[in-house]
């Protein structure tokens, strides 16, 4: 995740004659990178292949997950395969007492042709990472969309 907003805000003031083409080449691309950044949501921006291995690979970390704080993790992730299609909504509830941990089970959705791919969550140290699992025959392009929200 990229938590900084990646476009300056313009400096010199907008003339009547150029807010048509401000509005829309940079007022809204920069409110949609400040509403990203308030949502905390990352999307890949290429696929992330793994090839055949059967092991577990991390395709997403949270940043360090801060003290006295509440987590709801949402994972969208989508396997593609030269024979096999898989997609899954995870979400997860976390906290950090002093050490971060899960409450209650991962709530999962998901719907697979024959293959035996495999998503999870795994705490490590003081983050959560996002993990996916080929069925060590194919070699499978994933992607994924979390959306990371904090509660006080």
């Amino acid at each position: 995740m990229n938590p900084t907003i990646e476009r300056p805000v313009r400096t010199k003031k907008v003339t009547p004659e150029e807010l048509p083409q401000w509005s829309a080449f940079e007022a809204i691309p920069w409110m949609q990178e400040v509403k990203r950044l308030l949502d905390q949501v990352y999307v890949t921006s290429r696929s992330f292949p793994t090839a055949a291995t059967g092991t577990f690979t991390t395709v997403y970390s949270t940043p360090d997950l801060a003290e006295g704080f509440d987590w709801m993790l949402e994972a969208r992730i989508m396997a593609h395969a030269s024979s096999a299609r898989s997609s899954w909504i995870i979400e997860g509830l976390f906290y950090n007492d002093g050490t971060v941990q899960q409450a209650g089970a991962t709530f999962a959705i998901y719907t697979q042709t024959t293959a035996a791919f495999n998503v999870q969550f795994l705490i490590v140290d003081n983050h959560i990472e996002v993990q996916v699992q080929d069925d060590g025959a194919l070699d499978v392009k994933w992607r994924v969309w979390i959306d990371l929200r904090e509660s006080p």
